[in-house]
């Protein structure tokens, strides 16, 4: 499918909000370089602190139960078609949270698990193995979409990608139109820039 709506779409948003939202949340840039731009190696990335992680897969937790009640990520007063990929999306923020606040690169996948292991404690019930690592594979995806945006704001780009998947706008391999897009995206920036600033102050606390 061709992405260019995507881009389309991100572009629009960006003119609509600029770098806050209504609500005055800063809308996320990239810090870190792109992936053709981070060096080779590096001093080895330390794991999460258990109430970093115990404080994420709570915050995943409530979040889920938000968006199913129409309260996250809501658009028209709908929640999202699909929460599992409304929760891909909170799952890709955290992995971009965690290579711009700690250089995690590929640690962050393995700290990702470790968040997503405690999220299915706190339900009762554990993830099965194949279910995990595609979730994780969605979240890299964001993640690699993050790194690989041609500027410092991919973010507007990250909630189309989001907005699309959450709300199953791409009908099999027919891509939507942006401006079908771009309003949704919007919707949920807040939500999403909102949740991008709690994580950082949670990884942030070392």
């Amino acid at each position: 499918m061709d992405t260019g709506f995507l881009h389309k779409a991100a572009e629009t948003v960006r003119g609509w909000i600029g770098g806050h939202t209504e609500s005055g949340a800063e809308v996320p840039v990239r810090m870190r370089g792109g992936e053709e731009d981070e060096p080779a190696g590096g001093p080895p990335v330390e794991p999460l602190y258990p109430d970093q992680v115990e404080s994420i897969a709570h915050r995943l937790d409530q979040r889920l139960e938000s968006m199913a009640q129409g309260e996250l990520y809501a658009y028209q007063g709908e929640p999202p078609t699909e929460l599992g990929n409304a929760l891909n999306l909170d799952a890709g923020l955290v992995l971009i949270a965690l290579d711009e606040t700690l250089a995690s690169d590929e640690s962050g996948r393995e700290q990702l698990r470790e968040v997503m292991e405690q999220w299915g404690e706190l339900r009762g019930e554990a993830l099965p193995e194949q279910e995990l690592e595609e979730f994780l594979q969605m979240a890299e995806e964001y993640r690699r979409a993050w790194r690989e945006f041609p500027g410092a704001e991919p973010f507007p780009f990250i909630l189309a990608i989001g907005a699309t998947d959450a709300y199953m706008l791409a009908e099999e391999e027919e891509a939507p139109r942006p401006e079908e897009v771009a309003p949704v995206a919007a919707a949920m920036m807040d939500d999403a820039a909102r949740f991008y600033g709690e994580l950082t102050r949670i990884l942030g606390a070392r």
